[in-house]
């Protein structure tokens, strides 16, 4: 397994030399900075993945409309990363901005919201602010449930368990 994540970093890191060489402000090398950011958040290297996780949104904001869903999409990845190292101070404000650009251009039936809605119920939750989690973890499981996505109405009611449990019901 090491070995492929070494092979796709290799390769990550191609395509952004290529994207800063022919495209430098493109969504083109904003996507490349994401997806090496991915990776390297599911290699546990944490430090790296926030920092091309910020380069990814740098970028975006400079060259997409303040309300596009790849904005919303590099906040979204950047606050998961926060809050895996347990700075959800930092995770709340980009996942509230995330949510308003996807409520802003998906239906709100749309998984991505339902994605972003369980992030805010992670973040209140870390916060210690239970109601606020588990009224944005239950609207995320809700959106889910519709989806019948078994794996993501799993995720859901992980993160929504401990709330409960903090709030006694």
């Amino acid at each position: 397994e090491m070995g492929e994540y070494a092979q796709a970093e290799t390769l990550y890191q191609s395509a952004i030399a290529i994207a800063q060489a022919r495209e430098p402000n493109s969504t083109s090398l904003a996507n490349a900075y994401n997806n090496l950011a991915v990776l390297y958040s599911n290699m546990g290297r944490y430090a790296e993945a926030l920092d091309f996780h910020e380069k990814s949104l740098a970028l975006k904001t400079q060259i997409l409309p303040a309300q596009h869903p790849g904005i919303a999409l590099s906040m979204n990845n950047l606050a998961d990363t926060h809050l895996t190292l347990g700075a959800a101070g930092k995770a709340l404000p980009l996942l509230q901005q995330a949510l308003a650009i996807r409520r802003a251009n998906f239906a709100d039936s749309h998984p991505d919201i339902a994605q972003t809605l369980v992030n805010l119920g992670r973040a209140y939750a870390a916060l210690g602010r239970n109601a606020e989690a588990e009224a944005h973890l239950r609207e995320g499981l809700k959106l889910r449930e519709s989806a019948k996505s078994v794996g993501l109405i799993a995720y859901a009611l992980e993160q929504l368990a401990p709330v409960l449990r903090a709030n006694k019901k």
